[in-house]
């Protein structure tokens, strides 16, 4: 919408982004305070702006964590901390099964619903999925195992 509204182009680090042979499957997601446009920045969780009267300048500050968090340093850190966080939450996803009589996942077709259903591997007769197809309104479905291709 404010590209649209301020006649923006998209910047040169985006038109190269989309390049990326897996862009498709996340759509428009930048990762840290980056938007599609030069100049324009978004404010993501954990963070707040701080303008600085004596310097005329904002900066972003962020609050959560108070240190900062080591970058992975190879392909080996980088798997492990994927398969981590993974199985944290395929951990949460059981407990829900557990605690909730079939809850439902909200499925938007973004990053967080395929992550969400992702992390429900070998618990899909225990959730269900629910989206909104604007013809014929909302929806729900058992999650169902795909078959092998």
């Amino acid at each position: 919408l404010i590209g649209d509204i301020c006649g923006l182009t998209e910047s040169e680090y985006v038109a190269d982004m989309k390049k990326y042979r897996y862009w498709g499957m996340y759509g428009l997601f930048i990762a840290g305070d980056r938007s599609q446009f030069d100049d324009v920045f978004r404010l993501v969780p954990n963070t707040f702006i701080r303008y600085g009267t004596d310097t005329h300048e904002f900066r972003v500050t962020r609050f959560y964590p108070e240190n900062d968090i080591a970058n992975v340093q190879d392909e080996r850190e980088y798997s492990e901390t994927i398969n981590e966080i993974a199985g944290l939450m395929h951990e949460n996803m059981r407990l829900i099964s557990l605690k909730w009589k079939r809850p439902y996942i909200s499925m938007t077709g973004g990053m967080d619903s395929k992550t969400t259903v992702a992390c429900t591997n070998g618990l899909y007769s225990d959730i269900t999925a629910i989206y909104r197809c604007t013809a014929t309104g909302p929806m729900r479905k058992p999650l169902k195992r795909s078959r092998p291709r």
